[in-house]
């Protein structure tokens, strides 16, 4: 019908003024990859991601990210 909507935002989703939730977070990243990865693997580099401060080395992540 020939309308036009528009909305400005004065602040982005995920800027410092309107932050993203862990779980925000973790739900765009599930999105983002499910296009080229399968949800097994998203499951496992969610989990390495959550547990990356207990690790010594971040090489299982890398290697997740990569195959």
């Amino acid at each position: 019908d020939g309308r036009r909507l528009e909305r400005i935002e004065d602040h982005n989703w995920g800027s410092r003024e309107k932050p993203m939730t862990p779980s925000d977070i973790d739900a765009k990243f599930r999105t983002n990859a499910g296009v080229v990865l399968g949800a097994e693997r998203i499951e496992k580099i969610v989990g390495a991601v959550r547990g990356i401060e207990g690790q010594g080395s971040i090489r299982d992540l890398v290697t997740l990210c990569i195959k």
